[in-house]
């Protein structure tokens, strides 16, 4: 078993790359340790490739579906592996609610973006419903978004 921060060459660990150097190391999210490549004496990367494609925007493991919606790449060995939808990805507002409730959620279960925009996935702006509420609940929502609108033209004037 290797040790952390041991230093190898490709061939001796059966990379592709086989005088490319590489080091062992641990993620920096997860604690999960690899092999990485090594870049003028620096790790490639601090993440493991799992945690990679859940860090943010701009990763290799998002991106945004033709609704709008930004989806997220999740391996096997994640707890919420069974929340994907085909190809391994998730929806990432699934995945924030998912989180924040230690639990996967139910194919009944609908995350609502409480300000109406797809990609807007702060914990805060997304409200956990179930599927045959979900268009009262969005209608509701609609009818206050109107009514704070006319507020602010009645305090304008």
């Amino acid at each position: 078993m290797p040790i952390l921060g041991e230093i190898k060459k490709g061939r001796e660990i059966g990379k592709k790359q086989i005088s490319q150097s590489y080091i062992y190391h641990a993620c920096e999210m997860c604690g999960k340790p690899s092999w990485v490549e090594l870049i003028k004496g620096k790790p490639r990367t601090k993440l493991c490739h799992s945690c990679a494609g859940r860090t943010g925007r701009g990763c290799k493991g998002l991106f945004k579906s033709s609704e709008g919606y930004v989806l997220i790449k999740v391996y096997p060995e994640d707890f919420f592996y069974p929340m994907v939808n085909g190809g391994n990805y998730v929806f990432e507002h699934r995945l924030i609610v998912a989180k924040r409730l230690g639990r996967c959620l139910a194919k009944n279960e609908v995350v609502h973006h409480l300000n109406g925009i797809k990609d807007d996935n702060r914990s805060e702006n997304l409200v956990l419903v179930l599927r045959e509420n979900h268009p009262h609940y969005t209608y509701i929502h609609s009818l206050q978004e109107r009514i704070r609108f006319l507020e602010y033209k009645l305090r304008k004037k």
